[in-house]
């Protein structure tokens, strides 16, 4: 039987604070480009001669530095925010390899019996340890935050309850602690 690998370390809440705080930036970026915008195109209309146009090339050149900036920014603002996603993924991918591994410690209390019977069974038709995940409710995806707030949809992590034979998963906000 496969068994769970450890939980991931991961900031799970730094990484949507960063994605957050990264476009918080891009957004002041693009304030400044408006207003320096604005005012650069209205002292370009009147200067005129070779400073001029020299004030007009820089001003180009910075518009575009700036669109630039504000670009990059999101950008990794959203490479966060995928990274977390991930480890979400990852996280609840180990919470199920956990939940499969509880279940088979479960029923493997069951008694003499019921290994006995399971060995039988086994003998006649094959073992097939992959029904014991095939008992096992997968997790869903985790969703990507939304851009500009970067808070999670729903809750995102599987959580698991065994009770006999049946598991069920339902997802909280709180990170697992790691074991």
């Amino acid at each position: 039987m496969v068994s769970a690998a450890a939980r991931p370390v991961f900031d799970f809440d730094g990484a949507l604070s960063a994605a957050k705080k990264l476009y918080a930036l891009a957004d002041q970026c693009s304030e400044l480009a408006s207003t320096r915008g604005t005012a650069g195109s209205n002292v370009s209309d009147t200067w005129k001669g070779v400073h001029g146009d020299s004030f007009r090339e820089r001003t180009g050149t910075e518009d575009a530095s700036l669109a630039n900036v504000v670009s990059n920014l999101q950008g990794e603002g959203d490479a966060w925010a995928q990274a977390w996603v991930r480890a979400v993924d990852i996280m609840n991918d180990v919470l199920y390899a956990e939940a499969a591994d509880a279940l088979a410690a479960a029923e493997q209390d069951q008694g003499f019996v019921d290994e006995v019977t399971t060995g039988f069974t086994n003998l006649l038709f094959g073992s097939d340890e992959s029904s014991l995940y095939g008992r096992v409710p997968k997790p869903r995806d985790a969703e990507l935050p939304g851009s500009t707030e970067f808070v999670p949809p729903s809750p995102p992590f599987a959580k698991y309850s065994i009770d006999g034979d049946s598991v069920e998963v339902s997802y909280v906000s709180d990170v697992p602690a790691p074991i």
